[in-house]
């Protein structure tokens, strides 16, 4: 969980993304994005590039 957090946090790109809803182009599954979406809700991931 941590790393995927870092991995977010170190990779905007992957971010804006995830954020447009293509995360699964990324091979990222529901259960990782659910612990993705859960580390931003606990302030765990830096939301500041979130708009």
């Amino acid at each position: 969980m941590k790393d995927i957090v870092y991995y977010l946090s170190t990779n905007l790109d992957v971010l804006e993304l995830i954020k447009k809803g293509k995360a699964s182009l990324l091979g990222i599954g529901d259960s990782e994005l659910s612990a993705i979406l859960t580390a931003t809700e606990s302030g765990d991931l830096d939301t500041k590039y979130w708009r």
